[in-house]
């Protein structure tokens, strides 16, 4: 199934097995166009099927996984997720033979997860310290997740109550 695309089939019939490193693997490489393609209840499902301790040891799956929970409301349990992801890839940032800017990118996309998962909460100064973190390490060419980290500069101003600086950084985000 996994070498003819049919990954849903791959992982439902590892999953069956209980042959849970296999699903991982699978999920790990296609979790993100899943994410971008809507398919958060089927992410759900997986995420809901694996063992914690597995999935607190792969940061891709862990960051997909959280955002949706908390766009469902369900920040005590994402964040967890978030924590096991942000570990994990400062772990990575500290092995020299690891890709720095595969793993800065990583951080970037897991900051500006915590700053989402902090907006909800309305922790501000939280948000403004993630937002800091997702600015050093995304660019203008991760459009989606730039974008949401000046969106999240944009809640934490509004909770601040400073409105002029919050409008201005949502234009930002809109660009």
């Amino acid at each position: 199934f996994e070498q003819n695309e049919m990954f849903d089939f791959a992982i439902n019939h590892a999953l069956k097995v209980e042959n849970y490193q296999k699903c991982i693997h699978i999920l790990d490489e296609i979790v993100e166009s899943m994410w971008e393609n809507g398919r958060h209840s089927t992410i759900l499902k997986y995420g809901d099927s694996l063992p914690d301790e597995l999935l607190f040891k792969h940061p891709n799956f862990c960051l997909y996984y959280s955002w949706i929970l908390i766009t469902n409301g369900e920040i005590n349990k994402a964040e967890p997720y978030l924590e096991a992801a942000e570990k994990t890839v400062k772990k990575q940032l500290g092995d020299k033979k690891s890709c720095k800017e595969s793993q800065n990118k990583q951080m970037g996309k897991i900051s500006v997860a915590f700053a989402y998962l902090h907006s909800n909460l309305k922790h501000s100064e939280k948000i403004f310290d993630y937002c800091s973190v997702a600015m050093e390490n995304l660019s203008e060419q991760d459009p989606l997740w730039y974008g949401w980290a000046w969106f999240s500069f944009g809640i934490a101003y509004f909770s601040k109550g400073d409105f002029e600086e919050s409008k201005k950084v949502f234009n930002q985000a809109y660009k």
